[in-house]
């Protein structure tokens, strides 16, 4: 195998890697083997057909393309051992020649880890801010527990806030029928402010079998964009009205929940609250840490493509949490904040770069410090969470991956960069 290595701008280098026909030549064998299995030709087994043979099936140069994608799989790591090479990120793969009967040649273009001068860990000045549980946040969960717990019952009145209530509606804008803009014995909480505003306001008063005719403006950055700021006019008729009863904060509501009285319930939801608060400032300190020692530092420029790939997975986040969390169509989510794909990846690119600082000096403490995981760090944190999710087939159907552990050994040697930092800035 030869390489020639070329410099490139923003810290990328360019390598030339030519395989010899020799070389190459396994690689043809195994894929022309492999090819051969899938291939039925008469008086030959499957697996068993002479390259001779195939080549005149298929085609030599179909072989080859075959062939190249496992090539390059074992030839360009060794070219960047070879180089002694501090590569980051995924290479861009060219072919230069891919032809029978010649050498194989391909360029691999590649970033280069960027030269990173740490900040003085001293001058660091993010701190950990005390959290403390908010007298209302507990109200909050307490109501909402009770809310579990409430009851209905049918009455004949006027409707009034905190009743549940059940409508028919139709909507029509500009004189024409929305499509999905009716409902049947559809519930609605009054006071709960989970429809259109002016909505719940409208039909407090209501009673039984009453019909109303109201007209709301939409919000101007309503999630449907065809009616975003529009004025709709809603024909109502109130079904049923019920009288929702919540429970008593007591003893016996506490005994329901599988607590031992009121005032153990309270500490236990105390708890549970402090401790999503402080988990919540450990997430932001952390990242405020990490995010004023990279701009403090001194980084070299970063490749383009580096930049573009990690705008690249930030999309691909968004697109999860927008379809998976929100139940929504990325599409529709694009139509509703009036940008293109493109627009939006390139809007990306200014808090990718700083996600990618982040991370390169994360990787530089953790290099200079020594604070790699050891494998039985390792094994015992897999362990643990075996031990965790051993109820849950989906989880430990992930975990038996390679790439599960390397997400513990990044877990953990993120962990020990964090206590480092924390050591070495706090209280200084």
């Amino acid at each position: 195998m030869n390489v020639t290595k070329k410099e490139l701008p923003k810290r990328q280098v360019a390598l030339t890697i030519e395989v010899s026909v020799a070389e190459a030549q396994p690689w043809i064998e195994k894929t022309a083997k492999k090819i051969s299995e899938d291939v039925k030709i008469p008086g030959f087994r499957p697996g068993h057909v002479p390259y001779d043979v195939l080549k005149k099936q298929v085609g030599e140069a179909a072989i080859y393309q075959e062939a190249f994608q496992a090539i390059v799989e074992e030839t360009y790591p060794k070219a960047v051992d070879q180089e002694k090479l501090p590569v980051l990120g995924r290479a861009k793969i060219d072919v230069e020649k891919l032809a029978p009967g010649n050498p194989i040649v391909y360029v691999a273009t590649v970033s280069l880890f960027p030269d990173v001068k740490l900040a003085e860990l001293k001058k660091i000045k993010a701190r950990r801010v005390e959290v403390k549980v908010d007298q209302a946040e507990l109200d909050k969960t307490m109501k909402e527990l009770r809310q579990m717990r409430a009851s209905e019952a049918l009455v004949a009145r006027a409707a009034a806030k905190g009743d549940k209530v059940l409508v028919d509606f139709q909507l029509t804008v500009d004189g024409v029928q929305v499509e999905g803009g009716q409902a049947s014995k559809m519930p609605l909480v009054i006071g709960e402010g989970r429809f259109i505003p002016g909505f719940e306001e409208q039909v407090t008063g209501m009673v039984k079998d009453q019909v109303k005719d109201f007209e709301l403006t939409f919000p101007a950055e309503y999630f449907k964009k065809e009616l975003a700021g529009k004025q709709g006019k809603f024909h109502v008729k109130l079904v049923e009205v019920y009288e929702v009863k919540l429970p008593e904060l007591s003893d016996e509501f506490a005994k329901e929940l599988q607590f031992k009285d009121l005032a153990d319930l309270k500490i236990t939801i105390e708890k549970n609250i402090s401790t999503e608060l402080e988990k919540k400032e450990s997430d932001r300190f952390e990242g405020a840490l990490l995010s004023e020692l990279a701009e403090k530092s001194k980084i070299s420029d970063l490749p383009d493509d580096l930049i573009k790939d990690e705008a690249d997975k930030m999309l691909h986040e968004l697109r999860g949490e927008i379809e998976q969390r929100n139940g929504l169509k990325f599409e529709d989510y694009m139509v509703h904040i009036k940008k293109t794909e493109e627009e939006l990846l390139e809007s990306f690119k200014p808090r990718a770069a700083e996600r990618l600082k982040v991370a390169l000096v994360a990787r530089v403490i953790a290099e200079e410090q020594k604070l790699a995981p050891t494998p039985a760090e390792v094994e015992a944190e897999v362990k643990k969470q075996e031990a965790q999710f051993a109820g849950v087939p989906e989880m430990m159907e992930q975990m038996s991956h390679p790439a599960y552990k390397r997400y513990v050994e990044n877990t953990l040697a993120h962990r020990k960069v964090i206590e480092y930092l924390v050591a070495q800035t706090q209280g200084k």
